[in-house]
């Protein structure tokens, strides 16, 4: 569960501060985004998790020109919890 997410502009970049509930550890977080013709995505992972946890996260992601982004988490057990996309 993905309680609070922002998804904001930050110089050429995006920042992203995302809270995640969860039951099973998690495997990794991912930050997708487009600029008009093509799709890029971020991974970042989250295998040091535990079971039934609550963590706040920040990353800033560089995507110059960027025009959507999207979020989501995924646990070990392959289920994934995201946001829909935002547009700049």
């Amino acid at each position: 569960m993905l309680p609070q997410v922002s998804m904001t502009p930050q110089g050429d970049g995006i920042l992203v501060k995302a809270e995640a509930s969860y039951t099973f550890p998690l495997r990794m977080a991912e930050v997708v985004w487009g600029n008009g013709s093509d799709t890029f995505r971020k991974l970042f992972p989250l295998e040091t998790t535990r079971e039934f946890g609550h963590e706040s996260y920040e990353w800033k992601v560089e995507a110059n020109g960027w025009k959507w982004v999207r979020f989501a988490v995924w646990d070990v057990a392959g289920n994934g919890a995201f946001v829909n996309p935002v547009w700049r």
